[in-house]
């Protein structure tokens, strides 16, 4: 469908904005916390995740679909704490850069699990001053075939185990300490950062992006192609 701009092209809307064309339910407030316009470095957000100090993380990905391997790596993950607690990010810090199609990650062991196909790395800052000095690759074989089906939406689970999504076009094939596993199915995957054993969680797909635990344990998986989503079982 066209756009109403000259040339049939669409408007894209700036923060404050798109902000006055939402409705906004009862007692709740929205405000333009960061924008790419104010923090360039913000582009291509995929993930987000706050610390238990409140400071905001986000991983972008300009490179997508994939690094072009002629150019420098791009991607990276930020940090965007808001010191005065007034709704708004004070600064942008860079974590860790120079990265690779980083598609999740999620707090664990004092720093961050991050999913940059085809592996899963560990990041870590040791002396305080906001970038990671530890990066540890910690488990090969997350498909990158198709990117955007690859690892994403990571959430804790109650067991402490990393659960994340994986689409239909992409193929697990790993080795843990324990055994070689394999498999084609689009759902939600379950990694143990302990042990660095892995298996097949919940099937939802084709194309699953985003996942949820509440405070009681249960959790909900959702799928981007059918717009569906769905209860995990906490039994299996």
């Amino acid at each position: 469908k066209p756009g109403e701009l000259e040339g049939g092209f669409h408007p894209y809307l700036g923060g404050e904005e798109a902000i006055e064309k939402m409705t906004i339910a009862k007692g709740v407030e929205a405000n333009l916390f960061a924008s790419e316009e104010r923090f360039p470095e913000l582009v291509n957000p995929v993930q987000m995740a706050v610390d238990s100090d409140g400071t905001l993380f986000v991983a972008t990905w300009p490179s997508y679909p994939h690094w072009n391997p002629t150019e420098p790596l791009k991607d990276r993950i930020v940090m965007l704490p808001d010191n005065n607690r007034d709704g708004i990010a004070d600064d942008c810090i860079t974590f860790a850069d120079k990265l690779n199609s980083v598609t999740g990650m999620h707090f664990w062991g004092g720093g961050l699990i991050v999913a940059m196909p085809p592996e899963l790395w560990f990041f870590k800052d040791t002396n305080g001053d906001g970038v990671a000095d530890v990066r540890r690759r910690i488990l090969q074989g997350v498909s990158s075939a198709d990117t955007h089906h690859s690892a994403n939406s990571m959430v804790l689970g109650p067991a402490g185990n990393l659960h994340y999504s994986r689409g239909i076009f992409n193929v697990a094939s790993m080795e843990t300490p324990t055994k070689t596993f394999k498999s084609k199915q689009s759902g939600v995957y379950r990694f143990n950062p302990r042990t660095y054993e892995i298996d097949f969680h919940f099937p939802i797909g084709p194309n699953p992006h985003g996942d949820a635990i509440d405070q009681w344990g249960y959790q909900f998986a959702g799928d981007g192609t059918s717009g569906r989503g769905r209860y995990v079982n906490i039994g299996k």
